[in-house]
C-alpha cells in the first residue's frame, strides 16, 4: 500500500497473501507526518484488501505484549494473540 500526500510519498506498507489469509511484513511512514497515525491507515487498507478478496484472517504483523513501538496494532477490537505457554489463542486487551 502506498500513501501520498499530493505527490509525496508519505507511508507505504508491504503484506504477504495467502489463499486464507494475509500478514502485515513491513510499515514506513513520514515522520512529520506521525500525528496521521499512518501505520493505522495502511493496516486498514491492507484489512480491506482483504475483505475485498475474500480472506478470512489478516495477521497485523510483530507486535509484543510489553509495550513497544506497535502499540498502534493493539488498538483494534477483537484482536487475539497465541500464548505458547498454553497453546491456545487470547483475546488481547485493547489499548485505548
Amino acid at each position: 500500500m502506498s500513501i501520498f500526500k499530493d505527490d509525496r510519498l508519505v507511508a507505504v506498507s508491504y503484506f504477504d497473501v495467502t489463499y486464507l489469509a494475509q500478514y502485515s511484513t513491513l510499515a514506513f511512514y513520514e515522520p512529520t507526518e506521525s500525528r496521521r497515525s499512518l501505520g493505522i491507515l495502511t493496516m486498514m487498507l491492507e484489512i480491506l484488501h482483504g475483505l475485498k478478496n475474500k480472506k478470512n484472517f489478516h495477521y497485523p504483523g510483530h507486535a509484543y505484549y510489553e509495550q513497544s513501538i506497535y502499540e498502534y496494532k493493539k488498538q483494534f477490537h477483537n484482536t487475539e494473540y497465541y500464548n505458547w505457554e498454553v497453546e491456545d489463542w487470547h483475546l488481547l486487551n485493547r489499548k485505548k
